[in-house]
């Protein structure tokens, strides 16, 4: 039984069970968390010779299973972010 919090997780398991009845009706939402959560992010960070940092924010590609079932839901992942470079610090 799903019980209602103040993030908002009760509002998106009943929206996804919603859309999972239209498009893939043996799927739980349960399911469907636990396979997203496989998805990862991470920043790598590079310094640079004049003192300034590359950010990279990146996620993880998704294995076979998740792209089929993110292809079911008609999902896509949004590009990877550009990369970012911070001022050189003040000491």
């Amino acid at each position: 039984m799903l019980r209602r919090d103040p993030n908002g997780s009760y509002c998106l398991s009943i929206t996804l069970r919603q859309r999972l009845k239209a498009l893939a009706g043996g799927l739980m939402a349960r399911v469907v968390f636990e396979k997203l959560a496989m998805l990862q992010l991470s920043d790598v960070r590079v310094p640079t010779t004049d003192g300034r940092e590359l950010l990279l924010v990146r996620r993880t590609e998704p294995d076979r299973d998740v792209a089929l079932l993110l292809a079911r839901l008609n999902l896509q992942l949004p590009p990877q972010p550009l990369p970012r470079i911070s001022q050189p610090q003040a000491n």
